[in-house]
C-alpha cells in the first residue's frame, strides 16, 4: 500500500484516554510504588542506580517544583544530552509543570543548537549536569530516594 497522504487521517474507533505523561507516571507510582521504573544503563552493574516508580515520581515533582521558580508552564526548555537518568527525571518534570520539553541531538555544534534555540521558541538550555535535579555525577550515590 503507498502512501498517499502526508498524514494519517483521525479515527473515531477508539476512544481518545484525557491523560497526560505526568499522569501516566502519577499512576504508575500509586499502582506499582515499589517496582522498579528506571535502571541506569552504565557498564558497571554494581555502580547501576534504579528509582522505583514512587522515587521517580517523587524525583520528577521536585523537577516540576524547580523548573516553575524559573518558568511558566507553557514555557519550552531544551534539553541537550546524551541519554542518562537525570533525562527522564527532567522530561518527566517538564511534563508535571505544563511545560514542553525540545530534545536536541547532543552532537549538534554551536550554530545548530542556536538554528533550534530559535526555531522551537525555547526558553533555556539544560545540559549534561542537570542543574535543577541536584543530582550531578560524582561517582557516589546521592541521597535523593535513588538506590
Amino acid at each position: 500500500m503507498a502512501l498517499r497522504e502526508p498524514y494519517w487521517p483521525a479515527t473515531t474507533a477508539a476512544e481518545l484516554q484525557e491523560s497526560t505523561v505526568g499522569d501516566s507516571l502519577r499512576a504508575a507510582a500509586t499502582a506499582v510504588p515499589d517496582r522498579i521504573a528506571l535502571v541506569d544503563g552504565i557498564a558497571d552493574r554494581a555502580r547501576r542506580r534504579r528509582w522505583t516508580y514512587a522515587a521517580l515520581y517523587a524525583a520528577a515533582e521536585r523537577m516540576a517544583r524547580a523548573l516553575l521558580t524559573r518558568f511558566t508552564p507553557g514555557d519550552h526548555i531544551a534539553v541537550w544530552s546524551a541519554n542518562c537518568p537525570e533525562w527522564v527525571v527532567l522530561q518527566y518534570g517538564v511534563a508535571l509543570a505544563g511545560m514542553v520539553l525540545v530534545t536536541v541531538n547532543p552532537a549538534y555544534r554551536r550554530a545548530e543548537l542556536e538554528y533550534v534555540r530559535r526555531q522551537s521558541r525555547t526558553r533555556d538550555i539544560s545540559c549534561r549536569r542537570f542543574p535543577w535535579s541536584g543530582s550531578q555525577r560524582t561517582g557516589r550515590r546521592r541521597r535523593t530516594g535513588i538506590t
